[in-house]
Formats: C-alpha cells, sequence, structure tokens
C-alpha cells in the first residue's frame, strides 16, 4: 500500500514564499509546450509572481480540468495557471518501515474558484483563477484576460503556506472596491494579495493590490499587513495595518491604518487560541494612526497624501 505523504509543520510554522522554494527546481522542463518555465520571482516580501503570457482555453473549461479525475488532463491545467512542473507534482511515499519514496502524483486541488471582475478602467472584465492544494500547502492565483484570440494568462502569483489558519485561499486572494470618481457598471475592483512567512516566534505579512494596465497587471500598493515577534514562548508583540478606501482631498483614494501592541500569556489564557485566530490579538492594540494616500491615475498608483495622524481602529 501506497500513500502521499503531506509536508509537515510545527506549531510554530507559518506560510514560506517564493524565496524559499530552491531556484534549481523551478527550471523544470514545461513537458505540455516544449520549453523551460521561467522561475517565480519575488513580488513583494513572500509573494512569487510570474509574468509571462500564456493561451488559455476558455476559463470554464479550464476550471473543469483543474478538477478532473485524469492526472494528465490535471497536470496541463495546473500548468496552464503557472504551476510548476515541480509545484504540480507531490511526492508518494510507500506504506513501510522504514517509509521510502514510492513516486510522484500529481496535485489534485482541494478548492478551485473562478472569478470574473473588472480590474482595470474600463468594463471589460477579466477572470481569476484561484486554486488552493492542502496537500501541497500551496495557493495560487491566475489572472486572464480577453483578446481576439480568445484567453490568455498576463499573471501568477503563488505563496507556500504552511501553517495560515484554516482558510488560507480566502487570506492569500481578495478583490477589494477600486478607486473611482463615480458609480461604474461594472464595478472596478483590485486584485489584493496576501503572503506570509517567517521563523522561530516571527510571523509577517504582507499585502499587495494590483490593478490592470492595458495587459499588464500592476502593484499600485503594498505594505507589511500583520507582523508578530514572540522571542519569549508567552510574550509577543504586534504590529497590524489595515488599507480602505476613502474620499481624499475630494478624490479617491485610502486610509492606512497603522497599530502597534503587547500580549502577554500564559497557559490558562488562551495562547493556542490567539496563536490561531490572529484577530483575538486586536485586543492588545494600543493607540493608532491614520495616513491618507492618494489614487494617481496617471501613476497607477497610490501615493501618500500626508503625514500619520491619530485616529480610532476599525471595528
Amino acid at each position: 500500500m501506497v500513500k502521499r505523504q503531506p509536508m509537515r509543520s510545527g506549531p510554530f510554522t507559518f506560510c514560506r514564499g517564493a524565496l524559499r522554494v530552491p531556484a534549481l527546481l523551478l527550471l523544470v522542463p514545461l513537458a505540455a509546450h516544449g520549453q523551460t518555465a521561467p522561475a517565480f520571482e519575488e513580488e513583494v516580501g513572500y509573494l512569487g509572481v510570474r509574468r509571462d503570457r500564456v493561451a488559455w482555453p476558455t476559463p470554464e473549461s479550464l476550471v473543469a480540468q483543474l478538477r478532473s479525475p485524469i492526472d494528465q488532463v490535471r497536470l496541463k491545467a495546473l500548468l496552464l495557471i503557472g504551476v510548476t512542473e515541480e509545484q504540480a507534482h507531490h511526492t508518494v511515499w510507500a506504506q513501510v518501515s522504514p517509509t521510502k519514496v514510492f513516486g510522484q502524483g500529481v496535485a489534485t486541488p482541494d478548492r478551485v474558484q473562478l472569478t470574473y471582475a473588472a480590474l482595470g478602467s474600463d468594463a471589460a472584465q477579466q477572470v481569476i483563477i484561484a486554486v488552493q492544494d492542502s496537500e501541497g500547502q500551496m495557493t495560487y492565483v491566475a489572472v486572464g484576460v480577453a483578446s481576439p484570440r480568445g484567453w490568455e494568462r498576463v499573471a501568477a502569483f503563488y505563496s507556500w503556506c504552511k501553517y495560515e489558519a484554516n482558510d488560507a485561499l480566502g487570506q492569500f486572494f481578495q478583490l477589494h472596491p477600486a478607486p473611482q470618481r463615480g458609480p461604474a457598471t461594472p464595478p472596478r475592483y483590485e486584485l489584493v494579495l496576501r503572503a506570509s512567512g517567517g521563523g522561530t516566534g516571527i510571523y509577517t505579512q504582507h499585502e499587495a493590490h494590483f490593478r490592470l494596465y492595458q495587459v499588464e497587471l500592476r502593484r499600485v500598493l503594498s505594505f507589511v499587513s500583520e507582523f508578530r515577534s514572540c522571542p519569549l514562548a508567552n510574550e509577543c508583540t504586534f504590529e497590524k495595518r489595515w488599507f480602505s478606501p476613502a474620499v481624499v482631498h475630494g478624490q479617491a483614494g485610502g486610509v492606512l491604518v497603522e497599530s502597534r501592541g503587547r500580549g502577554r500569556y500564559t497557559a490558562g489564557n488562551g495562547l493556542g487560541i490567539e496563536a490561531s485566530i490572529r484577530a483575538l490579538e486586536n485586543r492588545h492594540l494600543g493607540p493608532a494612526t491614520c495616513r491618507e494616500y492618494e489614487w494617481d491615475e496617471e501613476k497607477l498608483q497610490y501615493t501618500p497624501a500626508g503625514a500619520a495622524e491619530p485616529c480610532q481602529l476599525p471595528r
């Protein structure tokens, strides 16, 4: 009997990103295309990105292939959304003692999400395919645009989430309202991706916002959304930041809220719970500051509109 051996992590292991994958493993020939796959590059923090453009079938058929029980069909679909050959395979272990490697199997995503949203300045909608591979502890997002010849992938992202609560995909990928001068149909959105990493007693999460300019997905804002340092087993310091759309000086923009705090725990007051439900850390946060950002339509990015000022935490 053989079984797939999932990767294991300790209680203080966190979601790791692109730079934690050996570069040599990324230079694997793409059997489906007969060419060398470009390596994922670091976008910000632990978020990996590749921007090579690849022709797609219809998004619905691609999602169906990702869910296929046939290995070769599923493998082809994984490669199309940007997953490398190495990432698309899991080690299969023989159930003997001592455990031995039996071979490799094609990854089977346990979550596949298809979303249409307007990420640019016009009404054209793009397609976003998000995949969670819990066995491989990976999350992926691929963005496709419509062209006269069909659909084409313009960007792919991933994060190696070894221990990211219970909903790694929900934390990795979200859509936020984009700044705009008035109501628009359909609404415009920003692609928001979060990737995290760290080590013993350290956790860092980066948040990055993306908008589409022509056929290029551009990063318009990024910041450290969470940071936790626990040099002692029962004492931690926190930093948290939230970004929300807002009217700034009469124009579309946003506000970045920041707060810091410290928590000291004992075995009887919920260290285990607070380590797994990070929202509970908010009760330890101190005074907050807010910094306004204006949306620069020409540069297609947010720019600071002043210094940080004291404000109230979001509820």
